[in-house]
């Protein structure tokens, strides 16, 4: 049975409690795998239980009780991948939903718009009612598709998804995760024309602080937010190889946004570190572990690397096998209680 919902003075209650995430984003591509294919993401469903099997025991020991993932078919059985997150009710991880939506959809074409809200009333249907459902999380930073910028046409088409979503489930949390561009902007824009959505959800990348990010929340929208992606990448691109002390600024930066997280609860409801294990199909070919990604000043090394964002490395195994970085240790002793 689905939990209770509400949420009251920017907070989200379950069931009476209030919820904070400690969550992890969860992607789990294996070697040579390319999250753009088959199954675009998908690693949900019984075909990929060796791979949810390896790792909810494990996030379940860190004191992780959420988990944000990053596709999920409309029709497809996600039942034991659901039911083994829930756990019987013993250190549950809920589960946020999120499928991937083209930024680049024509958010004016009522066409295009009636089918993503049939993809959408239909995963509503199917997790309604499981207790590890927490929300739905619609789309992935649409907010910075910088070719369709028409954020006036964007937020009425998502406030009409979220409204499709509404007509079968009420209880659970409505959100879309936003790019750290024209933050303060997007929320008040998205306040006002998808009022269905009743969290947000940032994405922030700012080193080893959000600096002000939480005040500038806090004046632009009263409803509760989650740090829905943040963390650091492992590799030290000005010196080629991986960060030192098995990726130790790696886990300090991760303890000191969550630290920041905490002293600001009175505005955010947790968040989820990016991410469980490194992705090799980003950058380069899907059988290499390579360097390369996106220019962020703010990072030590000036750049952000696309596959070393794991708080574990990947070895190649059937499943393939997890290393553990410094971060899960730090991340244990922050979270996981006795």
């Amino acid at each position: 049975m689905a939990a209770t919902l509400t949420i009251t003075n920017r907070e989200i209650h379950l069931d009476g409690g209030r919820f904070v995430m400690r969550g992890m984003c969860y992607n789990p591509v294996p070697i040579g795998g390319d999250g753009r294919l088959r199954p675009n993401g998908d690693y949900y469903t019984k075909e990929f239980r060796a791979l949810y099997g390896r790792d909810l025991p494990k996030m379940r020991e860190l004191g992780i009780n959420c988990v944000r993932v990053y596709g999920w078919a409309p029709g497809a059985d996600h039942s034991e991948f659901l039911d083994q997150a829930w756990n019987s009710g013993q250190k549950p991880i809920r589960i946020l939903i999120n499928r991937w939506i083209n930024p680049s959809t024509d958010w004016t074409s009522q066409t295009a718009v009636a089918a993503l809200k049939t993809e959408w009333a239909a995963i509503a249907r199917e997790v309604k009612g499981h207790p590890a459902t927490l929300g739905y999380m619609l789309g992935n930073e649409l907010n910075q598709a910088y070719w369709n910028r028409s954020l006036s046409a964007l937020w009425p088409a998502i406030n009409e998804i979220a409204g499709e979503i509404l007509r079968h489930d009420t209880n659970h949390v409505l959100t879309s995760a936003l790019s750290d561009q024209q933050l303060v902007e997007n929320v008040r824009q998205g306040d006002l024309l998808a009022p269905h959505l009743n969290v947000w959800s940032l994405q922030v990348y700012r080193g080893a602080s959000f600096k002000e990010l939480f005040d500038d929340y806090f004046h632009a929208s009263d409803k509760p937010m989650f740090a829905s992606e943040f963390g650091l990448d492992a590799w030290n691109a000005r010196q080629g190889k991986e960060l030192v002390e098995n990726a130790g600024l790696q886990a300090d930066v991760i303890e000191s946004l969550w630290k920041e997280l905490e002293r600001n609860r009175r505005i955010a409801s947790g968040g989820a570190v990016f991410e469980w294990t490194d992705e090799w199909w980003k950058h380069g070919r899907p059988t290499s572990h390579d360097g390369g990604g996106w220019p962020n000043g703010a990072f030590p090394d000036g750049q952000a690397d696309e596959e070393w964002w794991g708080i574990h490395r990947l070895k190649p195994g059937s499943p393939d096998l997890l290393e553990p970085r410094a971060a899960v240790e730090r991340l244990r002793k922050l979270w996981a209680k006795p």
